[in-house]
């Protein structure tokens, strides 16, 4: 009985070459549960200055930002509540902020009645970060329309803690 092994693609250790194709190099993955309580409103707030790090094997390679935040609303809100957020990035120390801010994430409620939305948002970012030092991903908020309430990133709700959650890919340039 004879074998046969097909491959119509292999792609190299160090990924593809620049202009192959952007083959994923390596990836990392971080997650906190560290409960970060936010009310101040108009200005950008770090949360996290590191939730996953990553190495670039190559100062040309970018890196993909997949991020799932845990939030949740505690609190009587104005009815027209939101939060902006922004990725950052930090090398040697130095953080700082890579995106522009991504919109109109709702923690509404309604006036007459505290309704506590818990949710998990889904943000991505492709990065040139144009380094091969060691990067830490994190993020920074602006709360807006808050009357009296927190949002609180990585929740515990005393049945386990709601997981902040980041997966960095480097993608060959």
């Amino acid at each position: 009985m004879a074998s046969e092994l097909r491959v119509d693609r292999i792609i190299p250790v160090n990924g593809v070459p620049t202009g192959g194709g952007g083959g994923i190099v390596q990836i990392a993955y971080g997650n906190t549960s560290d409960q970060v309580d936010v009310s101040t409103t108009g200005s950008w707030i770090q949360i996290y200055t590191s939730i996953a790090s990553i190495t670039p094997t190559s100062a040309s390679n970018k890196v993909l930002i997949d991020m799932r935040a845990e939030w949740y609303q505690n609190g009587n809100g104005n009815g027209n509540d939101y939060f902006d957020i922004r990725f950052t990035r930090t090398i040697g120390g130095t953080t700082t902020s890579i995106t522009d801010y991504q919109p109109g994430y709702n923690a509404w409620h309604n006036t007459t009645a505290t309704i506590n939305p818990m949710s998990n948002n889904h943000f991505q970012y492709l990065d040139s970060p144009a380094t091969t030092s060691t990067i830490s991903y994190g993020f920074e908020v602006n709360i807006g329309g808050i009357a009296s309430s927190v949002i609180s990133f990585s929740y515990d709700d005393g049945a386990g803690d709601q997981l902040t959650s980041m997966t960095l890919m480097e993608v060959s340039g």
